[in-house]
């Protein structure tokens, strides 16, 4: 697929025009947005209306408890995934390209965004940081990400076990702390053995992570007699 993009310029001058005007008038200009997309040759008015689907089916279907946010969003973030791999051809390299997610985010549902992550009066109409201007907090961004990072035996079903006891927190933690760059195979690996430790601490995947970057800096996991496995169980033992 030939993704359009938006740089950060552009960006930052459409979120100026939405914070001029009021609540009302925000969602209307963003619907004009989506209105007025192309239908070829790449249909993003389509991808508009079967994103704007599967978020409305994670809100309907994910209600009440203390994790409705989470649990929302990673529902969400695996339809999400599937969708924009198999109908799109995103991959890891697409993915990191921060324009990308800004043009799908300013111009194909920027609805969305506006719903889930609402910005105060102070910072205005838009929170700057989830729709286009923090690289690792980009919201749709950080979703395939922490989908890619935590996929098990390339199974949504699996990946969708081992994260459904985590929360909020762990989504941050594992996209915006790990270090520079991401050893996909390692990471996926974190994230099984963090659905298997029995330990209480909800700091305890972000003590791992540093803990890793520490040990990457003179140590080559891979190069573990057992493999990445035990890699990753000897930084878990240390905290656990």
């Amino acid at each position: 697929m030939n993704w359009k993009r938006m740089s950060r310029g552009d960006a930052s001058s459409l979120a100026k025009e939405w914070d001029s005007l009021n609540g009302e008038e925000v969602l209307n200009r963003m619907d004009a947005h989506s209105e007025s997309l192309p239908v070829s040759p790449k249909n993003y008015r389509m991808m508009h209306f079967d994103i704007l689907e599967f978020y409305e089916e994670s809100r309907d279907t994910v209600q009440g408890g203390p994790k409705e946010k989470y649990n929302s969003d990673l529902d969400f973030g695996l339809k999400l995934y599937e969708y924009l791999n198999e109908k799109h051809g995103m991959d890891a390299v697409t993915a990191s390209d921060d324009d990308v997610w800004r043009y799908m985010q300013m111009e194909v549902v920027p609805a969305i965004i506006f719903d889930r992550w609402p910005a105060d009066d102070v910072r205005g109409n838009i929170n700057d940081e989830r729709f286009w201007k923090n690289s690792r907090r980009i919201w749709l961004k950080t979703l395939w990400w922490y989908v890619h990072l935590s996929l098990q035996n390339d199974s949504l079903t699996e990946t969708r076990k081992i994260l459904s006891e985590n929360n909020s927190d762990t989504i941050s933690q594992l996209v915006e702390r790990s270090g520079v760059g991401y050893r996909i195979d390692l990471y996926r690996e974190i994230m099984k053995r963090l659905y298997l430790s029995e330990s209480s601490d909800r700091n305890l995947l972000r003590k791992v992570l540093k803990l890793n970057v520490v040990h990457c800096a003179t140590i080559e996991p891979l190069l573990f007699a057992s493999g990445l496995g035990e890699y990753v169980e000897n930084l878990f033992a240390y905290f656990e």
